[in-house]
């Protein structure tokens, strides 16, 4: 049987969509949705895996969530985004 570290997964989770002009892979993932599974299955500290790479959006979720990660990506064009994408949504804006 497994056991979660974090709370029981949800079986339904609600999403906000992203906008189709806003894509920056065909295939994105909304991020409060990668959040809030990442949420049910992990805990702070622990290991996310990400084959497939795409936009970052589990890299991102891991990086803001305090999770270590790692990640693959085939596309040099994706994976140029994602290191992009990551390193503006996670920047220090302030020292307080």
């Amino acid at each position: 049987m497994t056991t979660f570290k974090g709370t029981r997964p949800k079986s339904v989770h609600k999403a906000i969509r992203v906008s189709p002009d806003k894509l920056a892979h065909p295939n994105e993932k909304p991020l409060n949705l990668i959040e809030a599974i990442m949420r049910d299955i992990s805990v702070e500290g622990e290991l996310v895996v990400d084959f497939f790479s795409g936009s970052g959006t589990v890299s991102l979720a891991a990086k803001k969530m305090d999770r270590a990660y790692i990640a693959f990506e085939l596309m040099k064009e994706h994976y140029d985004k994602s290191v992009k994408r990551i390193e503006l949504n996670t920047r220090q804006t302030s020292i307080f």
